[in-house]
């Protein structure tokens, strides 16, 4: 049996603090345009003088337990909370925008893990974990904007980092040391992963409300924020390698071809989270912007001394 707890301090992304040394309104800015008339004005970002660390605080326990010589099963429950995280915001509540990059944003996730694991032994070894808890939070990255500057809860929900459940499994299978026999010195190993989709936000294709939010945060009126999921995610890696030996205990020569997505499932990278247009229903809502790589094939040989 095992328990732990510890705090976790991260540093600043710098990324987000670029925009409040580049766009302060002297040295740049960005412009607004809104509506028929078009607003142009200029939107300024500088940082909040209330700007503490970014740090987490986990709780975990679990269990190990031998099932024989070379296989253990193991379980762990964690609890973290995420404090001063990044968001950006309009403080003015007005036109043209007045960005203040804050570190005002938390997160709470709490879940599991079981995982089967055999050490490589009589040549064979593999991993197997399932995974499934749940991820809330009010900002998911530092360039998110809230609905309603002046009323942040309404922004607390699951967040775009949850997935409730995700099986990973692996192995490596060897079929004896290299030698003469030709079926001497290969291994075959094999990765497959599966997860439930991430929550997608419904989104409104302009900025209706008039909050000044870039990328967009306006949703359907009524609609809280990650409503919908994005399609799930299955993959299926395969090396197969020949291993002959040069010089005994001294030199290898291994050749081999490896296969990422061998099911050629089509996994999205990105989908559209454009839910309407001023209220009327998208149906491209959801739909693929870009997927990860199809079926690849590639071939190797390396030489080790």
């Amino acid at each position: 049996f095992r328990a732990g707890f510890g705090l976790f301090f991260d540093r600043y992304a710098l990324a987000f603090l670029n925009d409040a040394i580049q766009k302060d309104g002297v040295s740049g800015w960005e412009t607004y345009l809104a509506g028929d008339a078009t607003l142009a004005a200029r939107s300024t970002y500088r940082a909040s003088a209330d700007f503490p660390a970014t740090y987490s605080r986990k709780l975990s326990a679990g269990f190990e337990r031998a099932l024989d010589r070379d296989t253990t099963i193991t379980a762990e429950f964690s609890s973290v909370a995420g404090f001063h995280l990044s968001r950006i915001r309009n403080a003015t509540l007005t036109l043209p925008p007045r960005y203040l990059l804050e570190q005002t944003a938390s997160s709470r996730y709490l879940g599991g893990t079981i995982s089967l694991h055999r050490r490589l032994r009589k040549e064979l070894t593999y991993l197997v974990a399932y995974s499934a808890g749940r991820t809330h939070d009010d900002a998911s990255d530092f360039d998110e904007h809230p609905l309603d500057p002046s009323n942040l809860r309404l922004d607390w929900a699951r967040s775009r980092q949850h997935q409730s459940q995700r099986l990973a499994a692996s192995a490596l299978f060897q079929l004896s040391d290299p030698g003469s026999k030709p079926w001497a010195g290969i291994t075959m190993a094999p990765q497959f992963t599966a997860g439930s989709g991430r929550p997608l936000n419904a989104l409104e294709t302009s900025d209706i409300y008039r909050t000044g939010a870039w990328p967009v945060s306006a949703r359907p009126a009524g609609m809280s924020r990650n409503p919908f999921y994005s399609p799930p995610t299955v993959s299926l890696d395969v090396r197969l390698m020949k291993t002959f030996l040069v010089k005994e205990g001294r030199a290898w020569l291994q050749t081999g071809i490896e296969c990422f997505n061998l099911l050629n499932h089509s996994n999205a990278l990105r989908v559209s989270p454009y839910y309407a247009a001023r209220s009327v229903r998208l149906t491209s809502y959801r739909e693929p912007i870009e997927t990860l790589n199809a079926r690849q094939l590639q071939f190797l040989i390396q030489f080790e001394y």
